[in-house]
């Protein structure tokens, strides 16, 4: 069992939730339901299925999503801030004017095609979530997608404001 799975007490994630504070939400069903307008704060998200779920206008702080099932899941103006997703599935998501600032992914993806409206304006940023979305990439073999999210990472980055000592 995760780390994360064992930090917090556990609660069944439903529509009439409106957040949560340090909880646990592990190995549900929440297909085809829509949460909406929530804030959830430092919680983890295990062996969650959103399968063709919408997520709508809610905000996870220092989540953890470990396992989950994103497959034709609508996420719309979310937040992901500082939240990081371990192992979780990707398959045809649809990310509309989301927030992923801060956010890391490891062992998983979405593909820069699904995210590229969502990444962060300022280009330390970008080039630190495209960098992040590049290592996932490669080290699932997808050499492809990972030189994507790295010429994104390196163009940004190219934009950046040089630094000046004023002297």
């Amino acid at each position: 069992m995760s780390v994360y799975a064992t930090r917090a007490g556990v609660e069944i994630l439903s529509e009439e939730l409106t957040g949560a504070d340090d909880r646990l939400f592990i190995n549900q069903r929440f297909d085809g339901r829509t949460l909406r307008e929530g804030t959830y704060v430092q919680c983890t998200f295990a062996n969650v299925s959103f399968l063709r779920s919408r997520l709508e206008r809610v905000r996870f702080t220092a989540c953890v999503f470990e396992g989950c099932y994103f497959r034709e899941t609508t996420l719309t103006e979310c937040t992901f801030s500082a939240s990081r997703f371990i192992e979780c599935e990707f398959v045809k998501p649809t990310i509309v004017a989301c927030d992923f600032r801060n956010a890391r992914f490891r062992g998983c993806y979405p593909q820069l095609s699904q995210l590229e409206e969502c990444l962060p304006g300022e280009p330390n940023l970008r080039a630190t979530l495209t960098s992040n979305l590049a290592f996932a990439a490669e080290s699932a073999g997808d050499s492809v997608e990972a030189r994507n999210h790295r010429s994104v990472a390196h163009a940004r980055l190219k934009e950046a404001p040089a630094l000046t000592l004023g002297l």
